[in-house]
């Protein structure tokens, strides 16, 4: 059935994008076609990404390369003004599209090459069979619980950073990573993003174990309500990624630790997180003004899910970043774009040679982002400039292979989150990436340590 809706769907698709780009008869609607088409041709033709959508990296891949690789080109081509369209005021996207377009490719067959080889090898033996959990000690982590509370005492009003979903501050631009200055406000602000993923653990653990002795669903229901509320609805700043992405980790997490309820699992959370991101959508950009959102030109949500997911238009603005900037190839900006974003060795970086200096220079703003291949424009030129989302790929794939590998409950959640996390951001920047990694994913890694040597000591003293 999998195989007939493939052979079905993928040419149907195709001869529907080539009708509606004759149909527009314009010069970018035929660019688009054709990157749709090989698209689906490479990616669910032949690499067989459905295969895959279990795991995380998988997902991920499939998820981010569908929205850039087939909706954004599809809405160009829906729209007669895109390439007229001035995004945030700023050059048409006639300027930067075919150079955006040139570079998408190249990282669509070079990203492709490296999945069709590494998926099959990662996945081979993938299966989400029933695991028997060691014994979670609750006690444990809710004395680490109190310990990082009585961190976070230290500046409490990091506190006001945190909201619900519906409280977003309106804003028109995507959100600006936020680095802390300071030993205190750096504790405060690691402490409080840890906290906001650990606090369900003993919870959700308690609850699974007594879902395993009695089977009562009702476990199974105040688990997900525990859970969601800590990822799902309590959002950091204007963030929307605060939510989204642990929101996509509950579900991950309780397809597993609970596969008979799939179903329940996936119309639920999926229903949480679509209903979080327009809403969140609506609330940040137009101030909850429904009539003004549907108000806006078509163009302006193109180029508004283009900033996020690294559209035409933007990676174009990468390439001129670049080629403006008269730089080869130069390990420096490669340091300097690693370390702008980790506490205090931001002090080393020289803020006006990293990649994205280059590039907000090209944007004349200063809060947008660079797209991972971007990066990689500086570190290694054009034919390697994919390179960057291959790493970042294998980053979430090592978290992946320890998720896999966990045998606590504790342990598998925190591993699923640190993979999701680094998933999601395989084309976003690499400051980006390593503000999460050292601000988040590192330290919450420690206290799963710690965890694991209380365990240990409490176990040698029985």
């Amino acid at each position: 059935m999998i195989i007939l809706r493939k052979k079905i769907a993928l040419p149907l698709t195709a001869i529907i994008v080539l009708v509606l780009s004759f149909i527009e008869n314009r010069t970018e609607c035929y660019y688009c076609c054709f990157l749709i088409v090989l698209y689906l041709f490479i990616y669910w033709g032949k690499i067989g990404l459905y295969k895959y959508l279990n795991s995380t990296c998988a997902f991920f891949i499939a998820f981010l390369t569908f929205v850039r690789y087939l909706i954004i080109p599809l809405l160009i081509i829906l729209d007669n003004e895109y390439m007229i369209y001035s995004p945030l005021g700023l050059g048409i996207n006639g300027n930067y599209f075919y150079k955006g377009f040139y570079l998408t490719v190249w990282e669509l067959l070079l990203f492709g090459l490296f999945i069709n080889r590494k998926l099959p090898k990662w996945y081979y033996n993938n299966n989400n069979a029933y695991i028997k959990w060691s014994k979670t000690h609750s006690t444990t982590w809710i004395i680490l619980i109190i310990g990082l509370l009585g961190l976070l005492s230290i500046n409490p009003s990091i506190l006001q950073d945190y909201s619900f979903v519906i409280s977003l501050k309106p804003d028109d631009t995507i959100a600006q990573e936020y680095i802390p200055q300071g030993l205190t406000e750096t504790i405060s602000t690691i402490v409080s993003r840890v906290l906001k993923i650990v606090i369900p653990i003993p919870v959700v653990s308690l609850l699974y174990k007594k879902y395993n002795q009695n089977c009562s669903i009702v476990n199974f229901y105040i688990s997900i309500i525990v859970l969601a509320f800590f990822y799902a609805f309590l959002i950091e700043g204007n963030s929307r990624n605060t939510i989204i992405i642990p929101a996509v980790a509950v579900l991950f997490i309780f397809l597993r630790l609970y596969p008979q309820y799939r179903k329940t699992t996936l119309s639920a959370l999926v229903t949480v997180i679509l209903s979080i991101a327009i809403l969140s959508l609506v609330w940040k950009s137009f101030s909850g003004d429904f009539s003004t959102a549907r108000e806006s030109s078509f163009s302006y949500w193109i180029s508004y899910i283009e900033s996020y997911f690294a559209g035409f238009s933007n990676m174009g603005k990468a390439v001129s970043a670049y080629q403006n900037s008269d730089i080869f190839i130069n390990p420096i900006i490669a340091f300097n774009d690693l370390a702008r974003s980790v506490p205090f060795l931001n002090s080393l970086v020289d803020n006006t040679n990293t990649a994205s200096y280059y590039y907000v220079m090209t944007w004349g703003r200063g809060d947008q982002v660079i797209p991972a291949t971007g990066n990689g424009l500086f570190y290694f030129s054009f034919i390697l400039a994919p390179v960057v989302s291959m790493m970042i790929l294998c980053i979430g794939h090592y978290f992946e292979k320890r998720m896999h590998n966990s045998t606590s409950v504790p342990e598998y959640i925190i591993y699923c989150y640190s993979s999701i996390v680094i998933s999601y951001n395989i084309f976003n920047s690499v400051s980006t990436m390593m503000m999460k990694l050292s601000i988040t994913l590192l330290p919450l890694l420690f206290v799963l340590y710690l965890s694991k040597k209380m365990n240990q000591i409490s176990y040698n003293h029985i």
